[in-house]
């Protein structure tokens, strides 16, 4: 399987801020995921809906091989501009 290295739509540390964010929320509120969905649905359901969404190649595969109940083993290797990954 080859995977595209080409650049993200968004920004890597813009994501990592808002995950450090919304992690930091979470103890605050004692680990109470409403209270960080209650805050962070306004922000995002204008930008983020299911519908728009894209993942990375690899991850949907994973997430589908394990939905059925398989489990994926992959092995990646960075080859210029293209990821090569195995998977069993």
């Amino acid at each position: 399987m080859l995977l595209s290295n080409g650049p993200s739509k968004v920004p890597k540390v813009l994501g990592e801020m808002v995950e450090s964010i919304a992690s930091a929320i979470l103890i605050d509120t004692k680990l109470d995921l409403d209270k960080v969905w209650e805050i962070f649905e306004p922000l995002l359901s204008p930008i983020a809906t299911p519908e728009n969404l894209e993942l990375p190649p690899l991850r949907e595969l994973t997430e589908l091989c394990s939905h059925h109940g398989y489990f994926l083993n992959t092995t990646c290797t960075n080859e210029g501009d293209m990821y090569v990954c195995c998977c069993s």
